[in-house]
């Protein structure tokens, strides 16, 4: 029951590989562009954590990089959830209820 979090980075993919290998569970966090989900996708890890409000915060629109990580994941085939951090807001919690 245990998941690991390790963030995505050249290192932190390499640690996760070698915990995967053992048998981790893992999560892949702080990832703030859309194109981190292809590492997390193609690795297989079971979660990958996007900071939502932190890409907002930063100029991005968090929303829809967050709905473009879905997309990719879901594209690649891979089982790896999306376990979405850093939500300010109701809104922004119901508009991502109702995607796919």
């Amino acid at each position: 029951r245990i998941v690991i979090k390790v963030p995505v980075t050249k290192e932190g993919a390499t640690a996760a590989t070698l915990l995967g290998n053992a048998g981790v569970r893992i999560c892949l966090t702080a990832c703030y562009d859309h194109k981190q989900a292809l590492i997390a996708g193609s690795m297989g890890v079971e979660y990958i954590a996007p900071y939502l409000g932190r890409m907002t915060d930063n100029g991005k629109d968090g929303l829809e990089e967050c709905k473009k990580m879905d997309g990719i994941v879901k594209g690649l085939g891979s089982d790896t959830r999306i376990l979405v951090a850093s939500i300010r807001d109701a809104d922004t919690l119901a508009e991502l209820a109702v995607e796919d």
